[in-house]
């Protein structure tokens, strides 16, 4: 009788410590400090998630973009920089200058036909090559082009 009554204590302590343990675990989920503490909360049942911004989020030029262009297309480099911008919240501005209209009127080369996965910036340098520089005007989103100044003589 004794040994029954010692089993039946032990668990009775055990679950009421588990219980206790539970509530401090919940009472610190809810908290607002520990939302303060982490990036992540619970998403579901099982699932942790973060809630801080990705990369591709905060820095727009470095989204990843995979882009193939039909090759009945025939493009222009600007028509082929427009067609990598697309749903990436940035547009092409019109030439500034006529080196730059020089270079949106050159029909894309076959190689660039597909692009990616690779950063927006880096596909679009690699469109316009390595006599442009780019200038991203981030309050209008617009991505112009200009000519790098060791190879301005060239025109």
């Amino acid at each position: 009788m004794k040994r029954i009554f010692v089993v039946l204590a032990a668990v009775v302590l055990v679950s009421a410590c588990a219980t206790e343990l539970q509530q401090e675990v919940q009472a610190d989920e809810t908290s607002p400090d520990a939302s303060a503490k982490s990036d992540t909360v619970r998403y579901g049942r099982y699932t942790q998630v973060s809630t801080a911004a990705s990369t591709d989020q905060t820095n727009l030029l470095s989204q990843i973009v995979d882009t193939r262009i039909p090759p009945s297309m025939s493009p222009t480099i600007r028509e082929a920089l427009n067609h990598v911008t697309q749903r990436t919240g940035y547009a092409i501005c019109p030439p500034p200058s006529p080196e730059v209209e020089t270079l949106y009127s050159r029909p894309l080369p076959a190689a660039h036909y597909h692009i990616g996965p690779a950063p927006l910036r880096n596909a679009l340098q690699l469109i316009a090559g390595p006599a442009y520089n780019i200038e991203v005007n981030e309050i209008t989103r617009t991505i112009c082009f200009s000519v790098k100044a060791n190879y301005k003589g060239a025109f």
